[in-house]
């Protein structure tokens, strides 16, 4: 076989064995939602979207509220009937580093998601700080609505969620090791949509 044949295989296996991890990915948030225990806080305060962001915002409004923290990516992040130009390179949370996506809905061309992920190389201490983010966000936005957690040998998913008029906000920790896929992200979006996150710049829909 020649060297030209030997590099597409590998890619074609590459891409292959990605697309499986996705499918395993979404298997396992899946069990991970059904094995929720569900409660409801009582009363709670609406929320419109995450911090200065309004659902149903353009690019330029985001930009104009974010000014000097938000900027136009290098690239169109492309998600499931979404994408995301618009970012937040560097963000602090207690001390942590993150990375924030504001998603735009393919056909309106309007803010629908705001995704904020825990950057790589704060990913090994991701488990401990998936707990200080849970009791800073009870402590902000009240009880939560439902707590979800499936662990096995080289598995461990945990999901807490909480419910408003007009968003969900979802901690989502996972941690697979066969596929050495960890991530932790702080999700806020409209209700009744897709949760859209990104693995290996392949866009998956929780």
């Amino acid at each position: 076989m020649e060297t030209s044949e030997k590099l597409a295989l590998a890619s074609t296996l590459g891409d292959k064995m990605k697309r499986i991890a996705i499918i395993v990915l979404s298997l396992i948030i899946t069990l991970c939602l059904i094995s929720g225990v569900f409660g409801q806080p009582k009363d709670p305060k609406d929320i419109e979207g995450w911090s200065k962001s309004r659902w149903g915002m353009t690019e330029e409004e985001i930009l104009k509220a974010f000014k000097g923290e938000a900027v136009r990516l290098k690239g169109k992040e492309i998600y499931h009937g979404a994408y995301a130009t618009i970012g937040i390179n560097d963000l602090k949370i207690d001390g942590h580093k993150y990375q924030v996506r504001f998603l735009m809905d393919d056909v309106k061309k309007t803010l629908q998601q705001v995704n904020i992920e825990l950057k790589d190389d704060e990913l090994p201490a991701a488990r401990s700080i998936f707990r200080e983010l849970e009791v800073m966000l009870v402590k902000k936005h009240g009880p939560l609505s439902l707590r979800t957690a499936q662990k096995e040998k080289d598995l461990s998913c945990m999901i807490t969620t909480w419910s408003f008029p007009s968003t969900v906000i979802k901690l989502l920790y996972l941690d697979v090791r066969p596929i050495n896929l960890r991530m932790l992200v702080i999700i806020y979006r409209q209700p009744h949509k897709e949760i859209l996150v990104k693995y290996a710049n392949f866009a998956v829909i929780l």
